[in-house]
């Protein structure tokens, strides 16, 4: 018995009916497939498949979306068959990223069918319209994912700042993940200046935050990089808050101490013993240092504190 398809419009052979279908309720055999299969054999379409058989599976993956609404059945003819043969790629590729979303009924534009357009005119244009509501929505999955990231971060930190029996390092280490999603550090590439290696500004800026909880650590960096974080997290967090508070008094003091160091070393020798002095006038260098024969610059400052008291001892 020959059957018109009431989705895609084209008539099939079937050998039995039960005697309680609707005609408008007949449909290929195809449309019955789990939309993995269908999905199977769109993307095993070639140029040497036929029209007719393009046009139905893209008629049975347009159906498998759940978005499509057939107020009237497919029009067979040369522009839907072209339609379906031009489309079908997009089609597919929705059907990639559709997965992910549930509530697609509320969330993806839907697709009425009409006897006006039939011919399958208006499927580019809500391709299109698919696509960018996927797009947007995974925005907004990917914002709400880092609002919740940042809610268990700074409940983290919070704990940690009420907590002075925690070790300094994990609050620093909790700060500069923190603070380098929130001020949005750059991902430029820079050198070193410790290891002279290329690295991106967003892992060095962290990297200066891990260390500032230590003063000695925090001797080994530039200060105008502290400096210029510290300008940064400014600019580009919100203020009023602990993490902002703790993060921009642990960076001061970072700064203060890279500064600050030879001062107060040289102070820190100056009340020693005499002995003691002694000793650092012996291992003290003879000229005065240069900070690129050095590994850190810890070990510069030191170099020249012992290397000015030793001066100043022999005058």
């Amino acid at each position: 018995m020959q059957i018109k398809c009431a989705i895609s419009g084209l008539e099939f052979v079937a050998d039995y009916i039960s005697f309680t279908a609707v005609s408008r309720e007949l449909t290929h055999p195809i449309f019955s497939l789990p939309q993995k299969t269908i999905f199977s054999l769109a993307i095993a379409q070639d140029e040497n498949t036929p029209i007719q058989d393009t046009y139905l599976l893209f008629c049975a993956l347009l159906n498998s979306t759940d978005l499509i609404q057939w107020r009237s059945p497919a029009r067979p003819c040369a522009i839907s068959g072209r339609a379906a043969f031009s489309h079908l790629p997009g089609l597919i590729g929705i059907l990639a990223r559709i997965d992910i979303i549930k509530n697609r009924a509320t969330v993806l534009p839907q697709l009425a069918i009409t006897a006006q357009n039939n011919d399958f005119r208006d499927v580019g244009a809500w391709i299109s319209a698919v696509n960018t509501a996927i797009d947007s929505w995974l925005d907004g999955y990917a914002r709400e994912l880092r609002e919740i990231d940042q809610e268990r971060q700074e409940a983290a930190i919070s704990k940690l700042i009420r907590d002075p029996n925690k070790p300094k390092i994990l609050l620093a280490k909790k700060l500069a993940g923190w603070a380098a999603r929130v001020a949005g550090f750059p991902t430029a590439a820079i050198k070193h200046p410790i290891t002279k290696q290329q690295v991106r500004v967003t892992d060095y800026w962290q990297e200066l935050i891990v260390h500032a909880h230590n003063a000695r650590n925090a001797w080994n960096y530039p200060t105008p990089d502290y400096r210029k974080l510290i300008d940064w997290c400014i600019d580009n967090i919100e203020h009023g808050n602990i993490y902002s508070h703790a993060l921009l008094e642990l960076l001061r003091n970072a700064a203060y101490a890279s500064e600050n160091y030879l001062a107060a070393h040289t102070e820190e020798l100056s009340v020693i013993e005499l002995s003691r002095r002694e000793q650092i006038k012996m291992v003290a260098p003879t000229a005065a240092p240069s900070e690129k024969d050095y590994k850190s610059k810890f070990e510069y400052m030191k170099a020249l504190a012992a290397w000015k008291l030793a001066s100043k001892s022999d005058k």
